[in-house]
């Protein structure tokens, strides 16, 4: 099965985050999704983006 799934940017943004945050915790298919998004997060932004993003992300908690 394949899906699509349209995201805006802060919808990236937030999830790739929120999987970083709980990397540790997840299950094998949900890290799969986390290296799929961070493929396309690293496509799309700096890595000094990426952090600023990680950063962020420890202060809204």
């Amino acid at each position: 099965m394949k899906f699509e799934l349209e995201l805006s940017e802060e919808e990236l943004k937030a999830l790739f985050v929120f999987l970083k945050e709980k990397e540790e915790e997840l299950s094998l298919p949900v890290i799969l999704l986390l290296r799929k998004v961070e493929q396309i997060v690293f496509h799309r932004y700096t890595i000094d983006e990426v952090e600023s993003f990680l950063q962020e992300g420890k202060r809204n908690r």
